[in-house]
């Protein structure tokens, strides 16, 4: 862990951010990754720093990825399928969640104790959403 990490630029070659990837790294800010689809499980996890997260093709969002993320406010990108459990438990300062007209699964605790939430939009797409999503 580099205690100096605090801005993730990722090649186009990568579509895959791994399980744990940079989970605990508290002083990174901001990411941007044009072609990662799949973010992994617990792959920001404890990231009390993370602000932005551009991820204009990510389709599925593993559980716990983006967990504690205390600072993190994100626009979800159109093509989104899938985000986990917990996958953004403790975002206190999202506030508007507009969910893509793509997903189909919301998992168990997605947004749980993200305090700020004013307002959410659900896509007619959705199948299916775990407790306590909300």
């Amino acid at each position: 862990q580099n205690p100096f990490f605090d801005f993730c630029v990722v090649p186009d070659s990568i579509t895959v951010i791994n399980d744990s990837a940079a989970s605990g790294v508290t002083t990174l800010k901001s990411i941007k990754a044009n072609n990662v689809t799949t973010i992994g499980m617990n792959a920001f996890n404890n990231c009390a720093a993370l602000t932005t997260a551009e991820l204009p093709k990510v389709t599925s969002i593993a559980d716990y990825a983006f967990n504690n993320c205390a600072q993190l406010n994100i626009a979800l990108p159109s093509g989104l399928l899938r985000i986990g459990s917990e996958a953004f438990k403790g975002c206190a300062l999202i506030t508007n969640v507009v969910l893509p007209n793509s997903l189909n699964y919301i998992g168990s605790g997605a947004f749980k104790g993200c305090a700020s939430i004013t307002n959410v939009v659900l896509p007619k797409s959705l199948n299916y959403i775990g407790g306590g999503a909300f």
